[in-house]
């Protein structure tokens, strides 16, 4: 089997607040193959966008940090570069297409010059070669009359034509590895699916891998590859994403199936997860699930379980767990 492009190992990352410490990360192992897409699902709060950061080493260090673990990129432990290093390779091996494009884009710069600037930094490339290639990049993500469109000011632009902008800016490098945090929130159906199958044809020609963050379960089910749950700063559960939609193990993986609606079917309803995402600050005892599961027992309430093997390619971290679907 080929060594994985990225590998998470029990990372754990923490805030220091007014309050306390809040534990965002909790011994989180991830990896992810060359041209693969995997997905991390999970409600707001639950780790994602964190753990993205985390890859990219962006999480403010007056704020936060790594508290343990290690993340590798092509068997090199991120955390070990120098910020110079890291910068390096940040916008050119791994790029990211962050959440609101329209406001992660610089208000007075021209759009087309802000993918320049990032051919410039990373290859090298002349004012002229970069405009060009900017020009071209705006094009293959589908902005029509590119060349005109390379002058325009992000407010200029809908919420669509500034995701395609971070994209092209993700994706002009050639990276190995890209990050899009939620990159359909906020955009109607028809944009997000030109948004995903952007992606999904990007992946299929470059062979580029993606970590997906995503609330949207529709959007997983179509394009991803494999899929983790998180819950509470843990992965809960992990699987091929035929498998964890058709035959979840963790209860949480099951309730969050159970809430999602039926786009056939607008009269019919879903069931709501009880209860809240549980204050980082105060996790209750044992698995932090365990107040809002219907499965519940007395050692759930009173140890966190580690994770165990439900198959070769589908892992869960559950005291009792679901029975398979035959």
């Amino acid at each position: 089997m080929d060594s994985p492009l990225l590998a998470i190992e029990k990372l754990s990352v923490q805030f220091h607040t007014e309050k306390g410490v809040v534990r965002a990360l909790d011994g989180v192992d991830l990896t992810i193959g060359k041209g693969e897409i995997f997905a991390l699902l999970g409600e707001s709060g639950s780790g994602k966008s964190v753990t993205s950061l985390s890859v990219m080493r962006l999480i403010p260090s007056q704020l936060g940090k790594v508290a343990a673990g290690r993340i590798l990129f092509k068997g090199q432990n991120l955390l070990d570069l120098s910020m110079r290093e890291m910068a390096d390779l940040r916008g050119s091996a791994i790029s990211m297409i962050f959440q609101e494009p329209i406001s992660s884009l610089n208000p007075v710069l021209r759009v087309g010059s802000q993918v320049a600037e990032v051919i410039r930094r990373h290859k090298g490339a002349s004012k002229a070669e970069a405009k060009a290639a900017a020009i071209s990049l705006l094009g293959e993500v589908g902005i029509a009359d590119p060349a005109r469109r390379y002058d325009s000011y992000p407010h200029e632009l809908s919420g669509g034509m500034c995701q395609r902008v971070m994209i092209a800016m993700a994706i002009s490098c050639d990276p190995e590895l890209l990050i899009a945090d939620e990159p359909t929130t906020a955009l109607d159906a028809t944009i997000q699916k030109q948004i995903m199958d952007l992606i999904n044809d990007l992946r299929a020609r470059r062979n580029t891998a993606v970590l997906l963050v995503t609330h949207d379960l529709g959007v997983v089910a179509q394009h991803a590859d494999r899929a983790a749950v998180m819950y509470a700063g843990k992965i809960v559960e992990e699987a091929p994403v035929d498998v964890l939609f058709s035959s979840p193990a963790h209860p949480y993986s099951r309730g969050l199936l159970d809430a999602m609606p039926d786009p056939e079917d607008d009269q019919a309803g879903f069931t709501a997860i009880p209860g809240n995402v549980p204050d980082l600050l105060r996790l209750p005892q044992g698995c932090a699930f365990s107040p809002r599961c219907a499965h519940a027992s007395d050692v759930c309430h009173r140890q966190a379980p580690e994770r165990s093997r439900r198959s070769d390619t589908h892992l869960v971290r559950c005291w009792n767990p679901l029975e398979p679907t035959r």
